[in-house]
């Protein structure tokens, strides 16, 4: 019932933001398409390829609205934005670091890359937290989503770090393991 129960929650992560931007890049095609119709209908191969210039004018849109975001004090305007949601939302803030170590940013929470002992073998891990007893709080992402996982409080002896980025990690886990024999030897030597 459990498994049951993760995997809906886990899909529904997925397939949720995904529905809302395609119903969103519809709506936006067809609000661009009505507005563009009488200009494309002059145009010798709109009849050939409907919509063309509606796809044309969002992708350019969309190209404007980030050189836009690319502005210094939009830009810093944005991250106080964000800075002011991981203040309230603990679990925004985690994401946020997340996502800037998988894209190789520097995250404002730097995940450690790492192997994991559990039972008997060695999982790709990330370390999230150091405990104040210097047990570590270790994030095990499942294949192939390395956002999803499970979070395991270990003592030091069986989290061995690694000299990789956590974005080689979640590469390795998304690839269905390939890549692991590069991790294992990555293992820091203390």
């Amino acid at each position: 019932m459990r498994f049951i129960r993760r995997t809906l929650v886990g899909g529904l992560f997925v397939v949720l933001p995904v529905t809302g931007i395609l119903i969103l890049l519809k709506r936006a095609f067809a609000a661009i398409h009505e507005v563009f119709a009488p200009f494309a209908a002059k145009l010798p191969f709109e009849a050939q390829y409907p919509g063309l210039w509606a796809i044309m004018v969002l992708v350019v849109l969309s190209f404007l609205a980030g050189l836009i975001l690319q502005i210094g004090p939009v830009r810093r305007l944005a991250a106080a934005g964000c800075d002011r949601l991981a203040e309230r939302l603990p679990f925004f803030r985690f994401l946020r670091g997340f996502g800037e170590n998988l894209l190789e940013k520097s995250g404002s929470q730097p995940l450690k890359a790492a192997l994991a002992e559990i039972e008997e073998a060695l999982v790709p891990a990330f370390v999230v937290e150091e405990c104040a007893d210097g047990r570590y709080v270790v994030f095990v992402p499942s294949t192939p989503s390395p956002v999803q996982g499970t979070v395991y409080i270990l003592d030091r002896q069986r989290v061995h770090l690694l000299d990789v980025s956590a974005g080689r990690v979640a590469r390795c886990v998304s690839h269905w393991g390939v890549g692991s024999a590069e991790l294992v030897t990555a293992i820091r030597k203390p």
